[in-house]
């Protein structure tokens, strides 16, 4: 760098200085509250100024060389940091490192490759590491939240869960409904703030091009294509962690447990036939395909079984009432 672009540099420096008076006035605050985040407060200011500063002259450096292969060095290293940060939270899960990086990387690499086959952006590091960093960044926390919500839904909900693997549901049939919510709290605030986008804030790049002298227009256009592209990448990486989290150990541990609620054995009937074992100890009343066309409403699983259920101990005929063959066959009182 040379002396003349070091001296504008610092000379830059001196609007982002003067800002921090409004960090002394949080610290300040937090103090006169005793919230006890002062120092954390000037740490990730001074870490902030420091990863920016760094970042500014290596994007500088990496524009000037217009190489491609800067350009997937660039998009690795942040998909690395991306992928750990996730992970953290949803630590968790099970290598929720990897499957986090795999699945930021999964959104990200998919949503950028169409954004080039349609000519929306250029390939080149001016256009493609700025626009992968906003990707990365919002798929980084839409991956996060689901993988922990997933598993953090499964473990308190245990026993739906092994309920469902005891009537005979594969693992991924037993935790749909917590994949689904797990998603949907995930992708919300994406969805929120496109629903409010213009409303209530305006979006940083749209900001930073009315800022540096382009037309409104030009910077709404912008700004159009990068919520489209936040909503693509985070729905397919979110999607993608399901996928990863579940196959993995998590699954295991679910087919383990539906090993134990039959007998040592995993299940692939279905969960309507009368000749199951588990059918036969809670002697369902069953005509036909009668249950199976109404569904889970139509399950009736004493209390003793419920009790069972969460510990993962094998139902025996100890823990459920045995019903004699005349009450299955003309459907006697089952209850008690």
């Amino acid at each position: 760098m040379t002396m003349a672009a070091a001296y504008h540099f610092a000379k830059g420096m001196i609007k982002p200085l003067a800002a921090l008076a409004v960090v002394a006035m949080a610290v300040g605050l937090s103090y006169l509250q005793k919230l006890g985040l002062e120092r954390e407060m000037v740490y990730s200011i001074f870490r902030a100024f420091l990863q920016l500063s760094v970042i500014g002259f290596v994007l500088q450096f990496i524009f000037n060389r217009q190489s491609i292969a800067w350009i997937f060095l660039a998009y690795i290293f942040m998909i690395c940091i991306a992928g750990y940060t996730a992970g953290q939270r949803a630590k968790h899960v099970p290598n929720g490192k990897y499957i986090a990086g795999a699945s930021i990387l999964a959104g990200t690499s998919v949503t950028m490759l169409m954004l080039v086959l349609l000519h929306v952006f250029p390939f080149t590091p001016r256009y493609i590491i700025p626009v992968a960093g906003m990707m990365i960044g919002n798929s980084m926390t839409v991956t996060g939240v689901t993988m922990k919500r997933l598993r953090d839904d499964i473990k308190s909900q245990i026993n739906q869960v092994e309920t469902a693997l005891a009537l005979g549901a594969t693992p991924d049939q037993a935790i749909t409904q917590q994949v689904k919510r797990a998603l949907v709290i995930g992708l919300s605030p994406v969805l929120d703030n496109a629903k409010t986008v213009g409303l209530i804030t305006l979006p940083g790049a749209m900001t930073g091009l009315i800022m540096g002298g382009a037309s409104p227009l030009e910077a709404i256009q912008l700004q159009i294509v990068v919520m489209n592209m936040l909503v693509g990448a985070a729905t397919v990486s979110s999607i993608t962690s399901t996928y990863l989290t579940c196959p993995g150990p998590l699954q295991g541990q679910l087919t383990d447990t539906s090993s134990n609620l039959v007998g040592g054995r995993p299940r692939s009937r279905s969960p309507w036939t009368e000749s199951d074992p588990v059918s036969q100890c809670l002697g369902w009343r069953t005509v036909g395909s009668k249950r199976q066309q109404l569904g889970w409403a139509s399950v009736f699983i004493p209390t003793p079984l419920l009790g069972t259920l969460g510990t993962g101990s094998t139902p025996t005929p100890c823990s459920v009432r045995r019903v004699n063959k005349s009450q299955e066959r003309y459907g006697g009182d089952h209850s008690g």
